[in-house]
């Protein structure tokens, strides 16, 4: 059993959550990389209300890694493993459309969103440090799932007269 803060953890806890710490470390890396590659994108650079939301997600996803690196070193868990659970995507290519970014996205953050949960489940009245870190970091991935979400069905990424020509067409209809 591992003893966190005067509270224990079940050995069958305790032994799932350090796993499930790299997968959203994994994740956040994953993510932070996306959102750095799709700032960079010109598509996004005429949308100033994306613009900065992933300047923001960008950022909060660097902060997420760095916090749950800590958390597992100071559980005692081995860190370097996190290699094991970041996805293999070259996102140095400029080959990758912008519409398969956004959709791995959105399946990183959903991924990330679940596992947030099982933490804060399993951490809840055991680790308060590490319930508070995937708490807040779950309550802002789930604000970046919501943008993601937003620019793929909302056509964000539309030039605006095409927006304009689309909204015509579903108030005709």
């Amino acid at each position: 059993m591992v003893f966190i803060e005067n509270r224990q953890l079940s050995s069958d806890q305790s032994g799932l959550l350090v796993p499930l710490l790299l997968k959203v470390a994994g994740n956040e890396l994953l993510t932070h990389r996306i959102y750095s590659s799709l700032k960079q994108n010109p598509t996004f650079e005429k949308v100033s209300e994306v613009s900065s939301l992933l300047q923001v997600a960008e950022f909060e996803d660097w902060e997420h890694y760095r916090e749950i690196i800590d958390c597992i070193e100071r559980l005692n868990g081995d860190s370097s493993a996190i290699f094991d659970y970041v996805q293999d995507f070259p996102l140095g290519k400029r080959d990758h459309k912008v519409e398969d970014l956004l959709r791995l996205l959105r399946t990183t953050e959903e991924s990330s969103v679940e596992a947030y949960m099982e933490i804060c489940t399993m951490t809840l009245e055991h680790d308060f440090r590490t319930f508070d870190i995937a708490y807040r970091n779950l309550h802002e991935n789930l604000h970046h799932h919501h943008l993601v979400v937003k620019v793929l069905t909302k056509g964000l990424l539309m030039s605006q007269p095409r927006q304009k020509a689309l909204s015509k067409k579903r108030a005709m209809a």
